[in-house]
């Protein structure tokens, strides 16, 4: 299933847990968490047909409105940073391939 594959690779890419992915971010990998859910949620809207809500759920997030920020957040990050973009193809490609 798509989103299996989506969560399992970006859960790959930042060393963390699957379980972390759709829970509270508390602790010290708190940014490395937050960064993971984002990538997850941009990747769950872009690659399957999961409504805000659904995806929301899967992350932890309490509102749908959250994946539009994190979305945004993605976009925004890849434009100023082309390593991270270079990241997020390396993680799409992945995903696409399984």
């Amino acid at each position: 299933m798509m989103t299996e594959v989506i969560l399992t690779v970006v859960c790959e890419h930042y060393q963390i847990k699957r379980l972390a992915i759709g829970e509270e971010v508390t602790g010290r990998s708190i940014q490395k968490v937050v960064e993971a859910k984002q990538t997850a949620a941009y990747f769950l809207w872009r690659h399957t047909r999961l409504t805000r809500d659904h995806i929301a759920n899967i992350l932890g997030y309490h509102r749908p409105n959250n994946v539009n920020m994190c979305k945004n957040k993605i976009k925004e990050i890849m434009s100023a940073n082309k390593g991270f973009a270079a990241d997020l193809g390396t993680m799409e490609s992945k995903i696409l391939r399984d």
